[in-house]
């Protein structure tokens, strides 16, 4: 007695977010040159990981079953989607008959925008989940505020946020023209996590002389995959700049 079992899916899908869906396709196919009765597919890592059975299963006969696995934050993080489906059945003289998925369209190993395979599992299935690290970097200040000396003191608030669909880790925030330039660290940020941070700068007679402040903070990090993530900082709350008494925008 002998089970084959092909595990496929569409890869011309997109996955990228918390929720999505994945659909395989698992065809059990009777190999051997015997009947197989009660025959039990499961998938461990499927919603639903009792995925169906077959009473009887005539030799070179297959039957097809659909299996659904919704997408992780852990499968964001990781890059990519491994599992494999069993099926479990009997011959005529009640011995276990089992085998194990193959995916007969795979993902070239060699190629090194595919995820690797996984060592302890050679035959898994492996779906690539699209990994967007982004960083959202929000700088504000209190406009009411009047600056009109040396030694007056600008204090900004630094909004660092995850706009991506992966954890950042390691994320260093940085203010070229603060008084002190490290403005903080971020160890790690979940996916739509924020973290504030306070910048200062003291006015000096350049400031005074210029008329106005410029300055933009960054913040960059890593994505599972050790990739550079950065962004810089954008203001939502701009001055005017059609008003001619407002500081020209810097070029």
């Amino acid at each position: 007695g002998a089970l084959t079992v092909i595990k496929t899916t569409d890869r011309t899908q997109t996955y990228n977010a918390v929720g999505d869906v994945i659909e395989y396709t698992i065809t059990v196919t009777n190999s051997g040159n015997v009947t197989l009765t009660d025959i039990n597919v499961s998938d461990a890592n499927a919603d639903n990981t009792a995925v169906g059975n077959i009473p009887s299963l005539a030799v070179g006969a297959s039957q097809n079953f659909t299996a659904l696995h919704t997408v992780t934050q852990a499968d964001l993080d990781a890059g990519a989607v491994y599992n494999v489906a069993v099926a479990k059945g009997k011959d005529p003289k009640d011995r276990d008959v089992e085998g194990s998925s193959t995916d007969n369209n795979p993902l070239d190993p060699t190629d090194p925008d595919n995820p690797p395979v996984d060592p302890t599992c050679p035959e898994c299935t492996i779906v690539e989940i699209d990994q967007e690290g982004a960083l959202t970097v929000i700088k504000t200040t209190d406009r009411t505020q009047t600056y009109n000396a040396v030694g007056d003191v600008i204090e900004y608030t630094i909004t660092v946020t995850n706009s991506g669909n992966v954890t950042l880790t390691d994320i260093n925030v940085s203010d070229a023209n603060a008084d002190n330039i490290a403005v903080g660290n971020i160890p790690s940020l979940a996916v739509g996590a924020s973290q504030n941070f306070t910048a200062q700068h003291t006015v000096t007679q350049a400031d005074l002389d210029a008329g106005a402040v410029y300055n933009v903070a960054v913040a960059k990090g890593k994505d599972p995959k050790d990739r550079d993530v950065e962004g810089s900082s954008t203001d939502n709350n701009p001055l005017d700049p059609t008003d001619p008494d407002n500081p020209p925008v810097d070029p």
